[in-house]
């Protein structure tokens, strides 16, 4: 598991991170509707965790 850099938010307890690299591992080899499904679950996980109130 990787340290999250200073600065950076964690999200929220009780809420799943999406692991980008293992979201993509298979990327190239996905059929195109997978691909569409992949990129909107990090999409969505990219905004809440940039839409989530930073914790102190």
């Amino acid at each position: 598991m990787s340290t999250p850099l200073p600065g950076s938010r964690r999200p929220p307890a009780g809420t799943r991170s999406v692991d980008a690299e293992a979201l993509l591992a298979d990327f190239d080899e996905a059929p195109l509707e997978v691909k569409i499904n992949m990129l909107s679950t990090l999409e969505r996980s990219l905004r809440e965790s940039l839409d989530a109130p930073e914790q102190s």
